[in-house]
């Protein structure tokens, strides 16, 4: 039978059993009345606190005898709180319980606020206030001039603080910064860890989301001087300016805090930021930069304004590849991305390579490349080029096309292919009608070629023998060849 199947006395009464076997009894007159309890902290998400307490009748003689029931201390040397009269009464246990928070805590360099909570079975808000005076801020130690010299990493910083990042004050006395990223992105909090030198481990939360919170003064003033302010989300402003020559690190740190990548169009998103004051001033930067990006409201409803920053195309891959190849750190999940789009895939590398070997005609009137690879394409079966026969003279018989007397790229690498079925074939120009006999003859499953003929006849005939023909145009890789993260020292 269900539970609410059963009678109301019926469900009353186990309710009242199993709300008894959370609670420990009162020290003085050990009642267990749920009704007639005090607990330490109010009820969270269906479970009582398990400290000891005592029955509001006994707080009642306490108050009146101004002593503890247990070690007959005075009130102010001791201290509970009880939920209905709303003050604080202390017990000799709960002073031990804080000595031995304090000595677990300051015994390890690694152990965390929240593991200690585990092993006391107790929450982590308790274990804070037992630590109060001896936070984490005594015990790990950075080194806080990082943002003292203009430097790549301290630029990169102040842009992922302005996006995920927040700073505010400990029970309103100890100022802190603190970074959120998701799990996947832990690997950045530990290298700017690093750079930073602070020893403290990430919290992970219940949001799977770690942490990284320095207790320091110093940073929060900066970071406050910058415009980095507590519930900034609507407010946020740069106060000061970013030099020229580290605008790159301080996008790339506002990208990688809130920015975005499309996998399949590079789309990219620079900034998200419900404040139209930033993301104007990081379109500005854009801008002055030399790169032209759309500034627009994405709000559906006036209640929730946000303001994006988007560039699409090859374009939007150029800036983040310039602020990649000046990171002093960056995000794995987003680099990888990036690179998505930046690095050249396995056909755009093997129809280029085709490219590269055209140097080697001697053709006058064209000069064409050839590269045969097995079907996995992992290895180069042949190469070939146009020009004249081995031993024969590096010149052309003709100008006239047609009558150069030229053996073509696809023929000399085809004489060298020893595989018979399956190959792939590279051509950085379109195969003409005679290579295309060759080819269907030479067994190749697919072509790949860059530049168009002047007859489009061979397409078709190798479409008709089943051959899978894909046009791959320079204008898709050769841009790739110019980017600085494959060029800078």
């Amino acid at each position: 039978m269900k539970f609410c199947e059963l009678e109301k006395e019926q469900q009353e009464e186990i309710r009242a059993q199993s709300e008894k076997k959370l609670f420990k009894p009162c020290l003085q007159c050990g009642t267990q009345d749920v009704e007639r309890f005090s607990f330490v902290y109010k009820k969270k998400k269906g479970k009582w606190s398990k400290y000891p307490s005592c029955c509001l009748s006994c707080l009642k003689e306490i108050k009146k005898q101004d002593r503890c029931v247990q070690c007959n201390k005075k009130i102010s040397e001791i201290s509970i709180y009880c939920r209905k009269c709303n003050r604080r009464y202390y017990y000799a246990e709960e002073l031990k319980r804080k000595k031995d928070i304090r000595e677990l805590y300051k015994s390890s360099n690694t152990i965390t606020t929240a593991e200690i909570a585990r092993i006391f079975d107790i929450s982590q808000g308790c274990v804070q206030n037992a630590l109060d005076g001896y936070l984490s801020h005594h015990k790990y130690r950075c080194d806080e001039d990082f943002l003292d010299n203009d430097t790549a990493f301290k630029y990169y910083f102040l842009g992922l603080m302005a996006t995920d990042g927040h700073i505010g004050r400990n029970r309103g006395k100890h100022k802190y910064i603190a970074l959120n990223l998701n799990k996947r992105d832990g690997v950045l909090l530990e290298d700017i860890k690093k750079k930073i030198d602070f020893a403290k481990p990430l919290y992970l939360g219940k949001d799977q989301c770690f942490e990284l919170c320095i207790y320091s003064d110093k940073l929060y003033n900066i970071l406050a001087e910058w415009g980095i302010t507590e519930k900034k989300s609507l407010t946020l402003k740069l106060l000061k300016t970013v030099p020229k020559q580290f605008r790159y690190n301080f996008l790339q740190g506002v990208f990688e805090g809130d920015g975005s990548i499309c996998k399949k169009t590079a789309d990219i998103t620079f900034a998200i930021s419900a404040s139209k004051i930033f993301a104007s001033q990081i379109h500005t930067m854009l801008l002055e930069l030399g790169h032209e990006c759309f500034l627009y409201n994405n709000s559906k409803n006036k209640k929730n304004t946000i303001y994006v920053v988007k560039k699409c195309g090859i374009e939007g891959v150029k800036i983040l590849d310039k602020m990649y190849a000046r990171a002093p750190v960056f995000m794995p999940r987003k680099y990888e991305r990036f690179l998505v789009h930046a690095r050249p895939t396995i056909d755009e590398m093997f129809i280029n390579m085709a490219s590269e070997i055209s140097w080697r005609s001697t053709c006058i009137r064209a000069k064409v490349g050839c590269v045969i690879t097995n079907k996995e394409k992992t290895n180069i079966v042949s190469i070939g080029y146009n020009g004249q026969i081995a031993g024969g003279p590096n010149s052309c018989q003709s100008i006239l096309p047609g009558q150069c007397g030229c053996l073509h790229a696809e023929e000399n690498a085809l004489v060298k292919n020893k595989y018979k079925e399956g190959v792939i074939l590279y051509c950085s120009t379109q195969p003409c009608p005679k290579c295309a006999r060759l080819i269907i003859q030479g067994g190749i499953k697919r072509v790949y070629y860059s530049c168009d003929y002047r007859k489009q006849f061979a397409i078709d005939l190798m479409k008709k023998a089943g051959i899978e023909v894909i046009r791959i145009p320079k204008s898709r890789y050769l841009w790739k060849k110019e980017l600085e993260t494959w060029n800078h020292d």
